[in-house]
């Protein structure tokens, strides 16, 4: 009798909540089918994963009844607001390039020293990127010495950037750009081939066992879209791209490298280590990846290595005489003894240095004890204002003219009969005939392979990029004018290349980056000077003295 009871009171309440639960639903949807609780703007922290960032607005949805339902049914509404949906979102992949894509993109790799001293050269040559705003510099700093990995400072270079690499970190970058070209590598192969890597990493001098793979290795750094990427080295002083790069033919070639602004009839062809560009394409990639020594896993363990100036010797060799890839070579390195160099005017080259020291009065002896005259500043001052307004007016032409002469030549392998830095079997070169070009005392000598196969010796007038410089220039009032035709010529470059000087006790250079009013003037066996705007000497250093700062009148 008692659970009869209990069963039916229950039963009772039962009734009499469900009854009340449908009456308060009834009630609050004959309200107003379209007053829901608004959602709270705060977000329950506890519902998100870490380190994620969410935006309301984005997350609310809509109050709106959805149209395939009737506005006379009741809508069950829950009375509590109810929890928002968080979408985690996906991982972005982090973008280490530069967007616009930049016209090209240069790879520097410079090695700490155990002394920590950086080189005098680096002040002047960045200085020179920053005045070439349409190239791009990543500049790798990698600790080859093992010093410790170096720091990457804040650039005050708006196109350059650093990367920061410890030994292994470098080294590991390697190896998984040829394990992914090789098809892949397995675990004792990949620790075996780290481990070679590192055991010849010593004989990597000037970091060129593998250059022209640079926008491959470092690839997540370059903007896939760039045309060209090239490597360049520190040592330098960049003039004008805007002026002497041949942008206008550059994507007809595979790879392109600069030469002297003259040549003899023999002329030999090679990848200069301290300048090279490539176009930023897979098949180039592919070809290289050709190159015995590097083609398998089984290769690169087994077979001997290459030498340490491998860009200039073997790959040079393999890709001109063993490939189909076209290329360009172009006049843009400075060849002369006596040279100029401005950050906001480019460098120039003297077309003959024995011809300067006996006609201009602007020289560098090779001791600086007499050297600072004030009577030869206007000499210096017009000198420099010389190069501003050929800056400042020149006008662009087109790489390849109507007035262009062009034959095609043999290329030979092995048969060079002039001094070599590497093996003969290496040399590449070919005999131009001068009959078949252009008949001027100066013309730009373009040597290239286009698609077909064949090989091209092709002539250009220089037009202004070649310069008389005027007498007031450099022979001092009252002195008597050079005789007609003897005037003294430069040549318009596109960097300059400290060579064996930056070697001797004696050289030096500021420690401050040129300025855009300043001009340096360097002869490679006497020394060099730093002129100002009224063409003091503010900087020399002669080989047989010691540097100074200021030379005072």
């Amino acid at each position: 009798m008692t659970r009869i009871t209990t069963l039916r009171l229950t039963l009772s309440f039962a009734s009499i909540f469900i009854g009340a639960t449908f009456y308060y639903v009834l009630l609050r949807t004959t309200t107003g089918a379209n007053e829901l609780v608004p959602f709270t703007d705060v977000v329950d922290e506890a519902w998100l994963p870490k380190d994620v960032h969410v935006d309301i607005q984005d997350d609310l949805e809509s109050t709106a009844i959805p149209p395939t339902l009737s506005p006379a049914l009741p809508t069950l509404v829950p009375d509590i607001p109810r929890r928002k949906k968080h979408k985690v979102p996906k991982k972005k992949p982090i973008i280490h390039y530069l967007s616009p894509v930049p016209k090209l993109s240069i790879i520097s790799i410079w090695n700490p020293s155990p002394d920590n001293k950086e080189p005098i050269y680096l002040p002047n040559f960045f200085a020179s990127v920053a005045a070439n705003p349409s190239i791009d510099l990543l500049f790798i700093k990698y600790d080859r010495h093992r010093v410790g990995t170096p720091s990457c400072e804040t650039s005050h270079v708006k196109n350059m950037r650093q990367v920061c690499l410890s030994f292994e970190e470098y080294w590991k970058l390697h190896a998984d750009f040829l394990c992914k070209r090789w098809g892949g590598c397995s675990t004792t192969q990949r620790q075996q081939l780290v481990s070679k890597l590192h055991e010849r990493a010593p004989g990597d001098r000037v970091n060129s066992y593998f250059r022209p793979f640079r926008a491959a290795v470092f690839a997540k750094w370059i903007n896939p879209e760039t045309p060209i990427w090239g490597w360049c080295d520190m040592d330098t002083i960049l003039g004008s791209f805007e002026r002497n790069f041949p942008w206008d033919i550059a994507s007809e070639f595979d790879f392109l490298f600069p030469g002297p602004p003259i040549d003899g009839d023999d002329i030999l062809l090679f990848f200069p280590g301290h300048m090279a560009f490539f176009k930023n394409k897979e098949h180039v990639v592919n070809a290289f990846m050709d190159f015995p020594n590097l083609k398998t896993y089984e290769s690169y363990m087994d077979l001997p290595w290459v030498s340490a100036d491998t860009e200039e010797c073997e790959y040079s060799h393999f890709a001109l005489a063993k490939t189909k890839l076209t290329f360009l070579r172009f006049p843009g390195i400075v060849h002369s003894r006596i040279h100029f160099s401005s950050i906001a005017s480019g460098v120039f080259a003297t077309e003959n240095p024995g011809h300067w020291l006996a006609v201009s009065a602007v020289n560098i002896p090779s001791t600086s004890s007499s050297s600072y005259s004030s009577e030869l500043d206007p000499l210096r001052s017009s000198l420099a204002t010389f190069f501003t307004e050929h800056a400042s007016n020149w006008v662009s032409h087109p790489t390849f003219s109507e007035e262009g002469k062009e034959y095609d030549v043999e290329l030979r392998e092995g048969k060079w009969e002039g001094w070599l830095w590497f093996p003969k079997q290496y040399a590449v070169h070919y005999t131009a005939d001068r009959t078949k070009g252009r008949q001027e005392d100066f013309s730009k000598r373009y040597t290239m392979r286009r698609p077909s196969g064949k090989l091209y010796d092709r002539t250009e007038p220089y037009r202004d990029s070649i310069l008389e410089i005027p007498s007031t220039a450099y022979t001092p009032l009252g002195s008597e004018p050079v005789r007609s035709g003897a005037s003294l010529l430069v040549f318009d470059m596109l960097y300059n290349h400290f060579q064996a000087e930056k070697y001797a006790e004696w050289w030096s250079l500021p420690k401050d980056p040129i300025a855009a009013d300043e001009l340096l003037f360097v002869d490679r066996e006497n020394g060099a000077q730093m002129w100002d705007p009224t063409g003091k000497i503010i900087f020399e250093v002669a080989s047989e003295s010691k540097p100074t700062d200021t030379i005072s009148p």
